[in-house]
């Protein structure tokens, strides 16, 4: 059994001979329990929740499975071009009808040529209201690079 041989600085009302700093070997003995029950019932609490992960992993691993199989289904049938075609309008009325709406507001697209004849994409938005971003490319396929890293699926 560990005794703490320091003198208390503090004590704990009604355990005058006990300091705070007691450890639990200390503690035990006081309350006639022994270190059996409660380290029996502390592995079985983590035996639980060990096995209630288990099985959320497991849910949730049978989830992502169901839905990537869903998504290449729906990438067969429709394209995303499409999709996204049918919600700009209402994401437009809706956008422009709430300033402060949390919904991710985008400008847009926009294709700059240059006099030398050199075609630069720039694509801006703000995310959240909080933070405008501006990206120029080189290429269309470096700004679906750089759009896949920003917004990751």
């Amino acid at each position: 059994m560990f005794i703490n041989t320091t003198k208390p600085k503090t004590v704990v009302p009604g355990f005058a001979h006990l300091p705070i700093r007691s450890s639990a070997a200390t503690l035990l003995p006081c309350f006639h329990a022994g270190h059996h029950p409660t380290v029996c019932s502390l592995s079985q609490a983590a035996l639980l929740d060990a096995e209630r992960t288990v099985q959320v992993a497991l849910g949730k691993a049978s989830m992502v499975d169901d839905l990537q199989n869903k998504n290449q289904e729906l990438m067969k049938q429709i394209e995303i071009c499409q999709v996204l075609l049918k919600m700009l309008p209402s994401y437009y009325k809706h956008v422009h009808a709430h300033d402060n709406t949390l919904i991710t507001k985008f400008y847009g697209l926009h294709q700059i040529t240059l006099r030398v004849g050199k075609k630069i994409y720039v694509f801006s938005g703000m995310l959240s209201n909080f933070r405008k971003i501006t990206l120029s490319t080189k290429s269309f396929q470096d700004l679906v690079k750089d759009l896949k890293n920003m917004f990751p699926l």
